[in-house]
């Protein structure tokens, strides 16, 4: 571990210098309408696995720990299908933002009392 990361303030710099472009990108995705959304979250997981190499590294090393009898191209297509799925379980909370906002959660959940749902 980097000795910046063990200073609590420049851990939280750090996070932050993370998550604001991450949150960022999340709102414009979030702009697309359905029928763009899962290739542009594809698309994005694929350009994030990129730039994201460290994380990717440990993702591999702690695979090749866990499974040591896993080669290394199946340690590589699983670090990027779990990419791939978070992509799409961005999608997913965007299109459930986006029912919500629409007033049709009705779609997606089934609750004898949709009202206590609505408050939740």
């Amino acid at each position: 571990m980097n000795r910046w990361y063990r200073t609590p303030v420049l851990r939280e710099i750090g996070h932050a210098c993370v998550y604001f472009p991450l949150r960022t990108v999340y709102g414009l995705v979030a702009l697309l309408p359905a029928a763009l959304l899962r290739p542009a979250c594809l698309a994005l997981a694929t350009l994030i696995r990129f730039f994201d190499r460290p994380h990717v590294r440990i993702a591999r090393r702690n695979l090749a720990l866990a499974f040591p009898e896993m080669q290394a191209a199946e340690r590589r297509a699983l670090v990027r299908r779990v990419y791939r799925h978070f992509a799409l379980m961005m999608r997913d909370t965007i299109l459930l933002w986006q029912a919500r906002r629409k007033d049709v959660l009705e779609r997606f959940f089934e609750a004898p009392d949709l009202a206590t749902l609505r408050a939740l």
